[in-house]
């Protein structure tokens, strides 16, 4: 229908209606649409309607497929209702369906594979239910299929396999099952995958290593088992990995140190074991590693020294021995450094004093024995330090109170002595004190009662609480 200045289209205006607007504006916009930003017109059609973050509560009219030349419907961040309409597989023009962020109920209309010119469908963060049409796999233009956040159940459709021009598959945050379809590995154009926050169980596919345009791929907390395949190492694109929380088993792939734009591994809380490879070293990219919680066993690599982009190294929670590589000093990038919960030995290397970005020191419960190097406490950014259950000796340093940022100290459970530093009076900002446990003399300084921000003190028996 070609839309006049002075005719008011029913039904445009019936869909505005049934949208939330109210009847006044649904008006309006019916008589003059092309004159309303929200509405897209071509020659006088109307090719779009845009009405997102608009607060609408209403519902979906099927009367929309009646809107023949609808080329894009984005009504994405409001709180509409009910089912998505099967007659929306009628809208043949239609190229991008964007509902995301809605309360809308039922299953995903299979009738939305006749969408033959779609480029993107965005169903995200609604309470969708049922399985994944696999007619969707018949969408040939399809670029961006995202359905997130529902409780999708069910397996994936192998015939997504079929998507040739996609590039963002994101499914995670619902309760799909079965294995991972190998076929998934046919989406040559693909850049971003998230499965992850299912119940997906299994290997990860090998054939995921001819997916040579991914930069994202994100499979966290499911139940995924076996090892990390090799063919992850072809993968020459990627800047994440994201495998945390599932179950799988092996060794950390020495081939991951070849892929050279890596920011982010995610591989903890999984059951890895064997020693950290010295390859990784050689991501020079990276940002983030997270191997905690795992079974890892051997010294750390001095080769993680080479890491000057890390900001975050997270090791606790694994079988790690050996000296803490005086190396870790040169990550001049370094904020967190997590080795908590293994069995190094060794002293405290001197170098970590270097580190004027950190802001996290943790390494307790570990075997670590001789002094708490005095440089240490000048790191301005230091907000986090523990040390506890180890076999630290001498005094704690009076340069401790050099450490203005911090607001958490952990030394109990070692074999510290002398007295305790009045400079820690100096802290302003510390929030938690535990000593307990040492062989600390002397009177608890005065000047503690005039840290405000302090909450719990302990030093030895119960903890004061503040």
């Amino acid at each position: 229908m070609v839309l006049g200045a002075s005719t008011i289209d029913p039904t445009l205006y019936d869909v505005l209606l049934e949208l939330g607007l109210d009847a006044a504006e649904a008006e309006v916009m019916a008589q003059n649409p092309c004159s309303f930003e929200e509405i897209g017109c071509e020659e006088g059609e109307l090719i779009g309607l845009s009405l997102h973050r608009r607060g609408l509560r209403g519902r979906l009219s099927k009367m929309i497929a009646q809107l023949s030349s609808l080329e894009w419907l984005r009504l994405h961040e409001n709180q509409l209702i009910g089912e998505i309409p099967k007659e929306l597989g009628q809208l043949r023009g239609l190229r991008a369906l964007d509902l995301e962020q809605n309360a809308l109920t039922g299953k995903i209309p299979r009738e939305l594979s006749a969408l033959r010119q779609l480029t993107l469908l965005d169903v995200s963060y609604n309470q969708l239910t049922g399985e994944i049409p696999q007619e969707l796999g018949e969408l040939q233009g399809l670029q961006y299929l995202r359905l997130t956040a529902n409780r999708l159940s069910g397996e994936i459709p192998k015939e997504l396999g079929e998507l040739g021009r996609l590039q963002e598959l994101r499914l995670h945050g619902n309760q799909l099952s079965g294995e991972v379809p190998r076929e998934l590995g046919r989406l040559k154009a693909l850049e971003m995958m998230f499965l992850g926050k299912n119940q997906l169980h299994g290997p990860v596919p090998r054939d995921f290593g001819q997916l040579h345009e991914l930069q994202t791929l994100e499979m966290s907390s499911n139940q995924l088992s076996g090892a990390i395949p090799n063919e992850l190492g072809q993968l020459e694109s990627l800047r994440e990995l994201y495998l945390s929380g599932n179950q799988l088993t092996g060794e950390i792939p020495q081939v991951l140190g070849g892929l050279k734009l890596l920011r982010h591994v995610f591989l903890h809380s999984n059951h890895l074991e064997g020693s950290i490879p010295a390859e990784l070293g050689r991501l020079h990219a990276l940002e983030d590693m997270f191997l905690y919680q795992n079974q890892l066993s051997g010294e750390l690599p001095k080769e993680l020294g080479e890491l000057r982009a890390l900001k975050q190294l997270q090791l606790a929670d694994n079988k790690l021995t050996g000296k803490i590589p005086e190396e870790l000093g040169q990550m001049q990038s370094l904020e967190q450094l997590f080795l908590s919960g293994n069995e190094l030995s060794g002293t405290i290397p001197e170098s970590l004093q270097q580190l004027k970005f950190l802001k996290a020191l943790e390494i307790s419960r570990n075997k670590l024995s001789g002094l708490i190097p005095k440089d240490l406490c000048r790191l301005a950014s230091l907000e986090l330090l523990g040390l506890s259950e180890n076999q630290l000796s001498g005094e704690i340093p009076p340069e401790i109170g050099q450490c203005k940022a911090v607001e958490r100290i952990y030394l109990y459970d070692n074999q510290l002595s002398g007295e305790i530093p009045k400079e820690l009076g100096e802290l302003e900002r510390l929030q938690d004190l535990y000593l307990a446990r040492n062989r600390l003399r002397g009177v608890l300084p005065d000047i503690l009662g005039g840290l405000a921000s302090l909450q719990m003190l302990n030093l030895g028996g119960e903890p004061a609480v503040g």
